[in-house]
């Protein structure tokens, strides 16, 4: 069976028949904090109301903690939902997406008849093609320093940014690499963008995990570029995958209605709206959480490379590698263990996988049982 995402665990425990270890969802293994867990019970006693469809007391916890402006905030169901909203707001007619990349981008400009141009700055076959950021390569094999690798950057030629050219949608960190863009490809990039009026959609998600995330962060930016639209989520930092809460930032005052109705309205419910407030108090967790994920993420990575891996090295909670192995994720399921298969991304093929670095007893259980199967 194939899997359009991880995190699809119903699917996996009816295939094992029993509860699986879940390394295809990218959720901070330290679950959901204590007070967000009371902050949304509590929020139970107003069930019988609808919410609020402008998530006011939330945009305004976001503007204060991010240095941003409420009025250019919309809160979402996780951020597909925003990402399937933008493709309906604008219904762009030609689009690039960087590939390897999150899917939905191409579920969501598909469904709205646009073209798409891909950027393939990852081929399969372990090479970088012909983007190279002060050349250094995106894969490694066992390096004895680990060093978190960045994308390659365009040369942003005039056939990248085409006069008939509407939008352009990317993650940073890249989904399923974990690699970051340099902060001066992404400037450029929002300024070449703004002069010729194409839409820069930029899905932060997994930004959280990433030291100095400020440096890499486009949030700044989005008061005085138009075309400029951030997505965040709460889903991935905080173990609220099962409450589903994103937001977005945009000065585009237009983008932000046609957004509210691309969509139906109460799309975030009371209990995602109190617990997304009190996630946003979570120094302690937060820091906590950073400082160990970077900790296991090396530990994790040396060990995949320790095994014959070639892996990306990524600053994000999960850790991309290649092997000849092609049947690796469907062996793995059989012994309880679910990793995601990577094999169905643009620009990837059979061989790829994708694992969440979770708490270490598990990620040890991850490459013990990766060594008894490679015997």
């Amino acid at each position: 069976m194939e899997f359009e995402h991880g995190g699809n665990w119903a699917d996996y425990e009816e295939i094992c028949g029993e509860e699986i270890l879940d390394f295809s969802a990218n959720v901070s293994p330290f679950g959901l904090p204590e007070n967000v867990r009371e902050a949304a019970s509590a929020s139970l006693k107003n069930a019988y109301r609808y919410p609020d469809p402008e998530c006011r007391d939330l945009r305004n916890a976001i503007a204060d903690k991010y240095g941003l402006r409420s009025e250019h905030l919309l809160c979402g169901n996780g951020a597909a939902d925003l990402i399937y909203r933008i493709a309906y707001a604008v219904r762009p007619r030609k689009a690039i997406v960087p590939a390897p990349d999150f899917s939905e981008y191409e579920g969501a400009l598909q469904q709205v008849g646009c073209e798409i141009e891909y950027w393939e700055w990852m081929r399969g076959d372990c090479t970088v093609e012909k983007w190279l950021y002060n050349g250094r390569q995106v894969l490694t094999t066992g390096c004895d320093k680990i060093q978190t690798c960045v994308v390659p950057a365009s040369d942003l030629s005039d056939d990248i940014l085409s006069e008939n050219l509407d939008m352009i949608m990317l993650s940073n960190p890249n989904n399923p690499s974990g690699c970051l863009y340099s902060p001066d490809f992404l400037r450029e990039l929002t300024a070449k963008c703004e002069q010729n009026q194409i839409l820069l959609v930029v899905d932060e998600c997994f930004m959280d995990f990433v030291d100095s995330a400020r440096t890499y962060s486009l949030l700044e930016f989005v008061v005085d570029c138009r075309n400029l639209v951030v997505l965040r989520a709460f889903t991935k930092f905080y173990g609220m995958a099962g409450l589903r809460l994103g937001w977005c930032a945009t000065s585009n005052a237009d983008l932000i209605a046609g957004m509210k109705k691309a969509g139906p309205p109460w799309s975030v419910s009371i209990p995602a709206q109190a617990a997304g407030i009190a996630a946003l108090s979570e120094e302690a967790y937060a820091d906590r959480l950073r400082g160990y994920i970077s900790a296991e993420r090396q530990q994790l990575q040396s060990g995949l490379q320790g095994l014959g891996f070639q892996v990306v090295s990524g600053a994000a909670n999960y850790i991309l590698f290649y092997t000849e192995r092609t049947d690796l994720a469907q062996l793995l399921l059989e012994r309880g263990i679910a990793i995601r298969d990577c094999s169905n991304y643009v620009g990837l093929g059979p061989g790829w996988y994708r694992v969440a670095v979770r708490l270490r007893e598990e990620n040890e259980r991850l490459l013990r049982e990766i060594a008894f199967l490679l015997r």
